[in-house]
């Protein structure tokens, strides 16, 4: 069942990107996108991505958590914010959907 839902998943592409419609779940980074692209040979993850992607610092991290999270920035040294959750962060997310964030 579980290598069934593998097989599904990897069919869905992290983004479409057609001549009069793109869309992401994030953040559009038109730089990773067409590295990706020539990577993967399309939009779509496989195994080996997959598994690149837990690496955060990888190219494989770094789209994953573009593409699918959207872009943050490191709060400057000694500087932390408490969410309403209470978990203290060093970043923040950035308002990357705005024309002028």
């Amino acid at each position: 069942e579980w290598n069934e839902f593998l097989e599904w998943f990897y069919t869905i592409p992290l983004f479409i990107d057609e001549p009069d419609f793109r869309a992401v779940p994030a953040c559009w980074d038109s730089g990773l996108i067409e590295k990706f692209k020539a990577h993967q040979g399309g939009a779509c993850i496989d195994d080996d991505f997959l598994h690149a992607s837990a690496a955060i610092e990888s190219f494989a991290g770094q789209v994953m958590d573009t593409l699918l999270r959207g872009t943050d920035l490191r709060l400057p040294p000694g500087v932390k914010i408490a969410g309403r959750d209470g978990y203290v962060r060093e970043f923040f997310r950035t308002k990357f959907w705005a024309d002028n964030p």
